[in-house]
């Protein structure tokens, strides 16, 4: 069954929640339907996956056009998705992440948008959503956002103006610019890795308010909460190798996350983000070995593959892309599997600004480079599919970010961030209230 048939059944057997759901359903059900037959899943796996995307994700989108600038991509819609490729093993996998919001999301009824995600974690704990575990999910939100005492503690530590209230890209450049001393209202994310049968859902969430209204610094509060699992987990030498690495190069601050699976404690990972502004080669380097710390038998391949993605992508020691784009940062984590004593690391290039055409012959070289051929060879084919209206000889802002990762198991590990203000005809840098 095609895409369109498919999304017409959907749509003739959903009930939409409001007005609002059923408008985010016309634009956006057929982008997210294009990229899911662009992964390795059968079409009844794509059916079923992208009925629960329309049912249980899209009503957590909130208003539509959105009023609160959410952090999932620069446009500031609620939602952004990636195609995931694996160098050895299967076919590409689909994730979306969002960040739910409701019309009070960011006002005084919801300062820190934190009851839609509540809301959403609770539908699926009821519909007994298959392997969908909360035990960390308890312990984390508790041990890292904010609950009603920290708010009322916030308030009396005059910290409020340095809260932006988090309506456009301005707000979001104004946090990053200054994290030690501003903060963002988002306290929890959540995304949805489509990996056929067994879906999984994650969280994320930023801790430095929780870490100001407790006192503490974020490392510390984050150090504090995983050694609080680490019986279940056995987890906490990587994460105490990524604690010393960040502290040693003042990598934590206001805008780090934070995320762990929605599986067992003892099948979840667990994920520390930060950012390094303007980075060299040489940074990149000493962020993939943790500063010499991570001695993996696999560091060698990955920084060579690494270094020639690097150059494709046209990366540039100590800057942007392109002389107009803000973001000159690069995100990057650090993933904690129990048992393992060595974090993986995965490096997030923005692509803001990047011209189209090349970052698309940039994409298949390397592709085909790893020995994903087929892929490669179909790569333009598959991107002009999920942006079908789109001139490309134009556009710009399609891609959000680009990430590498590598282990022995997986080999290189490359994700394609893409967001759908091409297909909504919205302006990025340019959403919000």
């Amino acid at each position: 069954m095609d895409v369109t048939s498919s999304l017409g059944n959907i749509r003739k057997n959903l009930t939409f929640e409001s007005v609002d759901h059923e408008k985010w359903f016309d634009l956006l059900a057929p982008f997210f339907a294009r990229l899911m037959a662009s992964g390795g899943n059968s079409p009844e796996q794509q059916r079923q996956d992208l009925t629960f995307l329309c049912s249980q994700i899209l009503p957590s989108f909130g208003p539509h056009p959105p009023r609160h600038h959410c952090l999932n991509s620069l446009t500031g819609l609620p939602t952004d998705s990636s195609v995931n490729y694996v160098q050895h093993g299967r076919r590409p996998m689909i994730r979306m992440s969002f960040e739910a919001q409701t019309a009070d999301s960011a006002t005084e009824l919801d300062p820190y948008n934190q009851k839609p995600a509540e809301d959403f974690l609770a539908r699926l704990s009821k519909a007994d959503f298959s392997g969908f575990d909360t035990q960390l999910s308890s312990h984390f939100i508790s041990e890292l956002t904010l609950d009603e005492f920290d708010k009322s503690k916030l308030s009396i530590l005059e910290v409020m103006n340095s809260i932006v209230p988090q309506r456009s890209l301005g707000d979001i450049l104004k946090v990053a610019s200054s994290p030690d001393t501003h903060f963002l209202r988002t306290q929890i994310m959540i995304a949805v890795d489509f990996n056929g049968d067994n879906t999984v859902i994650k969280s994320y969430v930023l801790p430095a308010l929780k870490a100001k209204a407790c006192g503490l610094s974020v490392g510390q509060l984050l150090l504090d909460s995983v050694q609080k699992v680490q019986s279940q987990m056995d987890c906490l030498a990587a994460f105490t190798m990524a604690h010393e690495f960040l502290t040693e190069t003042n990598g934590f601050s206001n805008i780090n996350g934070f995320s762990w699976d929605y599986l067992v404690p003892a099948q979840s990972r667990l994920k520390l983000y930060s950012t390094t502004n303007a980075p060299t080669w040489p940074q990149i380097e000493a962020l993939w070995t943790l500063n010499n710390r991570a001695h993996r038998p696999t560091n060698s391949i990955a920084l060579r593959y690494l270094r020639k993605l690097w150059n494709l992508l046209g990366m540039v020691d100590g800057g942007p892309i392109e002389p107009h784009v803000p973001v000159s940062s690069i995100i990057h984590n650090f993933e904690m599997k129990p048992g393992n004593p060595v974090p993986e690391t995965k490096i997030y290039f923005s692509m803001q600004g990047k011209n189209v055409l090349q970052l698309v012959a940039a994409i298949s070289w390397f592709l085909d480079h790893i020995g994903l051929k087929e892929l490669g060879a179909g790569y333009s084919a598959t991107v002009q599919s999920y942006f079908p209206d789109c001139d490309f000889t134009k556009a710009i802002h399609f891609v959000d970010y680009v990430s590498f990762a590598y282990n022995e198991k997986t080999g290189v590990y490359m994700s394609v961030y893409y967001h759908p203000s091409v297909v909504l005809s919205m302006e990025p840098f340019n959403i919000g209230a």
